[in-house]
């Protein structure tokens, strides 16, 4: 079955393969269900209920969104559960952590990021 969808979080949910076109010419095909297994995201949103006065400490580089939520840097898996379990010591209390862009997301910008022309203008 052939599925025409800019909606990459639907693609992702159904497909077992996805086609990535950018400007008429196949730049990848992505396995799905290996982009789900990554180790980590690049970026996660962090949702806390207290001690958000931490969260800078523990992810140096947090954007704070407002109400408790921050996008933190994901590094690898064992520095992230390293931070998670930092910021659960010094007494936050973590309702949420989701990928800030799916793994066919990641696959699909950096695609398209190394199919752009040269800034040069060489195509």
């Amino acid at each position: 079955m052939l599925i025409a969808s800019h909606n990459l979080d639907e693609l992702e949910r159904l497909c077992d393969r996805v086609a990535i076109i950018d400007r008429g010419r196949l730049q990848r095909v992505v396995a799905t269900r290996r982009t789900a297994g990554r180790e980590v995201a690049a970026s996660y949103y962090l949702t806390v209920t207290s001690g958000a006065e931490h969260v800078p400490a523990v992810f140096p580089a947090a954007a704070p969104m407002g109400n408790g939520e921050f996008e933190v840097e994901g590094g690898d898996a064992q520095t992230l559960n390293a931070r998670l379990a930092d910021l659960i010591a010094r007494g936050a209390l973590i309702t949420a952590l989701v990928p800030a862009h799916s793994g066919l997301e990641a696959q699909f910008r950096e695609a398209v990021r190394s199919a752009a022309p040269d800034a040069g203008g060489a195509s």
